[in-house]
């Protein structure tokens, strides 16, 4: 009899915390499943994420290389094969995933986390960082798309093209809003906007609301969440 041991390391946990937050059931909701693939959207996001805290920058076409060295079916659910992660059901789930709105995907996500943690919001940290990349890159086209051109680089690359991330958490470091932006971004304009466009009536805040960001965003932005009605005092 032939013995192979394979190794979970931390992705075992990473994969647990997915299935206790039942993050896979709202994900199938939101992305149904059309096509003639073996799995589910959700649990192509799921190998995609195992594999992104893998800590290796792998190409689609590789995943498959990648999961032959995992227990795959005790990551992913009974049944699930190496081949089944292949480039062309992954790019499908990222198709998916931007007909949908990546940025509207990963709101809901994070406040299906809420909903399952009794954490509150007491504390808001906003900031963005950018991203350098190589390369040539053609304008944005279709509703989702960013402009991928030069802009401050934070790490000093202010030679190389490169995209914006802004993200907001709470006070435990959880994620509440996270959206790319164009290269040339003002942190002014899009910290504003992510304190604005998170779901307040899901987030569950206290009576007191503290706001963490650079001086000359937070100025107007509280002045425009002010406006907001149902918002406890920030």
């Amino acid at each position: 009899m032939e013995i192979r041991t394979l190794p979970l390391d931390h992705l075992g946990l990473v994969s647990g915390v997915f299935d206790q937050l039942d993050i896979a059931d709202l994900i199938d909701d939101r992305l149904p499943k059309k096509r003639n693939h073996n799995l589910e959207h959700s649990r192509l996001m799921k190998a995609m994420i195992l594999n992104g805290l893998g800590y290796v920058g792998q190409r689609l076409y590789l995943f498959p290389e990648f999961y032959e060295k995992l227990p795959v079916e005790r990551l992913l659910s009974e049944g699930v094969t190496a081949a089944d992660l292949n480039d062309d059901a992954l790019g499908r789930t990222l198709d998916a995933i931007y007909a949908y709105g990546p940025t509207e995907l990963f709101n809901d996500i994070a406040l299906k986390v809420m909903s399952q943690l009794d954490l509150g919001v007491q504390r808001l940290h906003a900031d963005t960082t950018s991203f350098s990349v190589q390369g040539d890159y053609e304008g944005p086209s279709g509703r989702n798309a960013i402009e991928i051109t030069l802009g401050h680089s934070k790490d000093g690359r202010m030679d190389l093209k490169q995209f914006v991330l802004g993200l907001v958490t709470n006070q435990d470091g959880i994620p509440l809003f996270a959206k790319a932006h164009s290269g040339n971004a003002s942190d002014k304009n899009t910290i504003m906007e992510s304190f604005l466009k998170i779901h307040w009536s899901s987030v569950k805040p206290k009576k007191r609301i503290e706001l963490l960001a650079d001086s000359d965003s937070l100025r107007q932005t509280v002045k425009n969440l002010c406006k907001v009605s149902t918002l406890p005092h920030v």
